[in-house]
């Protein structure tokens, strides 16, 4: 265990299978006792403010099952990354699959878990925040939040919702930057803090969407506005409509329809339109040919160039140069 300053802890938990991987931090206690033939628990975890992370890994070529129990007064942020999770919980048999996520508060549990591995892992990514610290940040947020800060006040377990929401890129992107995280000590803490504060408002934020259509909407048009300024920012190296999606959170279909909608242009249309509005200031600036106008808006060919700008403005770029 690796101790860095203002209370941070850093360590990783390894056990061959079937074995015990215990963990007991900032007043949380968990065991997780796997049973299989063969495969490895590791556990990557994090401690910091009566916060802990813990990144948990399984890795089998089968289906098999562990018993996982704890106590402690904490509400859990759950990332299920991947590979399905069955289990009962509260009168019901729950099965998480990769890509889920939602928040609970289960003060003690004892609760037995088969696990199917996708591609040989199954992995969960848990951070336990305090009770105050929770209820302090959200109680007055929703009504969703205020019914479920009376659930936890109650003692009574309870899930923020019934049913396990999806992740959206924005939280996989924060999840996969903390994975890449080279930080250490303080730098460190000071990063996962930051990155449970965003993780935590997205997942805040899509429960009250899923409850409200008219917000959903919204969010898609903020999306959509996002992805314009991600395209003129980043004219000279504009990213693809795939990776464009990936950065405001919808898929392509949503993108290239709602773009279309909202802005009455495709995105290639507006990149193109973009990058002859540059040329032409270029041009009328004086200080680049042709040919360096043409390169720098992205054609091979001069001539190509040359047309698609007639097309565009009506007049030879020649003529405009002159």
């Amino acid at each position: 265990m690796k101790s860095g300053s203002k209370g941070f802890k850093d360590w990783i938990l390894e056990e061959d299978l079937p074995g015990t991987l215990y963990i007991n931090e900032g007043g949380i206690r968990k065991s997780l006792v796997a049973e299989t033939p063969a495969g490895k628990l590791k556990c990557q975890c994090g401690s910091f403010g009566g916060i802990v992370w813990s990144h948990v890994m399984f890795n089998g070529e089968t289906p098999f099952s562990c018993t996982c129990q704890g106590a402690g007064k904490s509400v859990t942020m759950i990332f299920h990354l991947s590979g399905t999770l069955e289990y009962a919980h509260l009168g019901h048999v729950l099965s998480l699959e990769g890509g889920q996520h939602n928040i609970c508060f289960t003060p003690v549990y004892n609760t037995r878990i088969e696990l199917h591995p996708a591609d040989g892992v199954v992995q969960t990514l848990m951070i336990d925040l305090p009770v105050d610290y929770y209820t302090n940040l959200l109680s007055g947020y929703s009504e969703t939040q205020q019914r479920f800060v009376k659930r936890i006040a109650a003692g009574d377990a309870a899930w923020l919702q019934e049913k396990f929401m999806s992740m959206t890129m924005p939280m996989k992107w924060i999840i996969h930057s903390v994975r890449q995280n080279q930080r250490t000590g303080i730098l460190k803490r000071l990063f996962l803090e930051a990155k449970t504060l965003e993780l935590l408002m997205l997942q805040a934020e899509q429960a009250e969407l899923r409850l409200n259509p008219v917000d959903a909407k919204s969010r898609q048009r903020e999306a959509l506005y996002e992805a314009r300024a991600i395209l003129e920012r980043n004219l000279d190296h504009a990213p693809t409509i795939k990776t464009l999606a990936r950065m405001v959170g919808l898929n392509e279909f949503a993108l290239k329809k709602g773009f279309k909608d909202t802005f009455q242009e495709t995105i290639y249309g507006y990149v193109s339109k973009l990058k002859m509005q540059q040329a032409r200031q270029m041009l009328l600036d004086g200080n680049k040919s042709i040919n360096e106008v043409s390169a720098l808006a992205g054609y091979k060919n001069p001539q190509h160039f040359t047309t698609a700008f007639k097309k565009y403005f009506g007049v030879l770029p020649s003529k405009l140069k002159a």
